[in-house]
């Protein structure tokens, strides 16, 4: 990209919006972001829905991610990192429905099981074993189990302790740790780490806190209205989205894989750019689209002429843009009848603990 180029690039306020039939994978939302030099607009909310993508989506990307990074720290024998981004991974990862993630959950403990042997933590090891033979249904029944009781509010919340449902009534339990899960669409989740020790029994109050409202629900559904369709039909709409992001341009990517096709909206003039581009993501970036974004390169769809090139590579230029149609996007307990309150509250990013022995 020339210094000029660029320059412009910079100076366009520009929307990227996956329209694509397959969501677009965050390695290549990252290398469209990095071909723009951060000049996208919007908070990271509203980014977020013009990929379709919702806060719980969010949630999980953060999560894999960080579960990613203590995979690595670990390999690289920094376990001390490795933790850190493991409580991340569990922070973020346990607040989304434990079915879907009981897995990754597992993963979780399996490396602090294995950083706390590196460090030679024999108690703990033994700790972090007996909670995943329970996690994988591999425990032993315990000689003297102790009774867990749960209350939660709403009263019909799901209750799932060591990856399994729970329901009502006590549940006999070895002394030790056990992941407890409090659930309900509507309501932000509760997932704790509780060390359940003798006497018991036990008894925990929990109230879940209401989700937040999404501030960009209509925007999600608007992008989710657009994938497929020919875009001709849905100016009204990309205005309507440039409004929203104060954008000049409005950017739709389509990306199978690490290919990616694009076209631009320009607001101003209310109406599709003729040119069309596609490139593949190279070493986390998409060489080419910055100088398509700033008005270089890509496809004339109306003259049918390829222009300059665009970093898709030599030979034929592929016009599948000119068919819009053709594709579619806690601590120990002890005691009798100790009771923990365990509250989430809407204030804050994380759930709160609260205890009243």
């Amino acid at each position: 990209m020339t210094a000029l180029s660029l320059l412009l690039a910079l100076a366009a306020r520009v929307a990227i919006v996956d329209v694509g039939a397959d969501r677009a994978s965050p390695a290549v939302r990252a290398a469209v972001e990095a071909s723009l030099q951060g000049s996208s607009v919007g908070d990271s909310g509203l980014r977020d829905a013009l990929f379709g993508l919702g806060p719980l989506d969010r949630t999980r990307f953060d999560g894999e991610a960080a579960l990613e990074r203590a995979k690595a720290a670990f390999g690289a024998l920094k376990c001390e990192q490795a933790d850190k981004d493991l409580e991340a991974a569990e922070r973020q990862l346990g607040a989304l429905p434990a079915a879907d993630v009981q897995s990754r959950i597992a993963d979780i403990y399996k490396y602090r099981k294995a950083c706390a042997a590196n460090r030679g933590d024999e108690a703990q090891v033994t700790r972090l074993g007996a909670l995943l033979e329970a996690l994988e249904g591999k425990a032993a029944p315990a000689p003297a189990p102790i009774e867990l009781r749960v209350d939660p509010e709403p009263d019909d919340a799901s209750i799932l302790i060591d990856g399994r449902e729970a329901g009502r009534g006590g549940h006999p339990l070895a002394p030790g740790p056990h992941l407890l899960d409090v659930e309900k669409p509507g309501f932000r989740k509760l997932h704790r780490l509780v060390d359940v020790q003798a006497p018991g029994p036990v008894r925990l109050a929990v109230t879940l806190a209401a989700q937040p409202s999404d501030a960009q629900a209509a925007v999600r559904a608007q992008v989710q209205s657009l994938r497929g369709a020919p875009m001709e039909r849905h100016l009204s709409a990309l205005s309507e989205i440039a409004t929203r992001a104060s954008a000049d341009r409005v950017l739709l990517i389509d990306a199978s894989g690490v290919l990616v096709q694009a076209r631009l909206f320009d607001a101003e003039a209310g109406a599709l750019d003729p040119r069309a581009w596609k490139g593949r993501v190279v070493q986390g970036a998409l060489p080419g689209l910055g100088d398509f974004v700033a008005g270089r390169g890509g496809v004339d769809l109306s003259a049918g002429k390829p222009g300059k090139p665009n970093g898709a590579g030599k030979g034929k230029q592929d016009n599948t843009w000119g068919h819009w149609y053709s594709w579619a996007i806690a601590g120990a307990l002890a005691g009798p009848a100790t009771v923990l309150v365990l509250s989430a509250t809407s204030s804050s990013d994380e759930l709160t603990i609260k205890a009243n022995h």
